[in-house]
């Protein structure tokens, strides 16, 4: 109880700490390569943290903390990598709620799917029939479970969500004044 309670806290802050300094370094390097100037940004670095707690929600009770390190570095990454290609596309996520939530917390799931300690799954749930890949590397079942889930949580959503969508933006909604588009919601 206390042991896994304390796991998880450990686990969650190491992931927050690694997935905000992983992006803030990757937003750097990308940022460098693209303009010739080294700068740091605070909100890279903030949404990056956000992007590794996120991720670790699933796992924190089932990791070790080097594990959830990965995590951490795995979170940050897709964090900066999802949110520059949703500006490539001409998505103006103004908070990066998708780059941080949805693709943090579908790398989270697939994170638990590799790095499920059989020894913590024990403790919480009383079996070990299913360990994380990286355990038990012939028994795939929580990974393929992960990502089968992190795909139908996409496809329900998107179509449950798809006929409000539809509807708002009949309906002109889901846009503001042209000013506001240029400038951008998030300045």
């Amino acid at each position: 109880g206390q042991s896994i309670a304390a796991l998880a806290g450990v686990t969650t802050t190491i992931s927050g700490a690694a997935g905000g300094v992983t992006a803030l370094v990757a937003n750097l390097i990308l940022h460098e390569r693209k303009t010739g100037e080294a700068t740091f940004d605070i909100v890279i670095l903030m949404n990056g943290s956000l992007a590794g707690l996120v991720a670790i929600t699933s796992g924190c009770a089932f990791m070790e903390p080097w594990a959830s390190f990965f995590t951490g570095v795995g979170a940050g990454l897709v964090y900066v990598f999802s949110s520059d290609l949703l500006l490539r596309c001409g998505i103006d996520d103004a908070v990066d709620a998708i780059p941080v939530h949805f693709v943090g917390g579908a790398w989270g799931m697939i994170a638990t799917g590799l790095f499920a300690k059989p020894k913590y799954m024990d403790i919480v749930y009383g079996s070990v029939e299913h360990p994380g890949w990286l355990y038990a590397p012939t028994d795939p079942t929580l990974l393929m479970t992960q990502i089968f889930t992190v795909c139908f949580i996409t496809m329900v959503t998107a179509f449950s969500m798809l006929p409000f969508f539809v509807i708002l933006s009949y309906c002109g909604f889901l846009r503001v004044d042209s000013i506001a588009e240029i400038v951008g919601l998030d300045i």
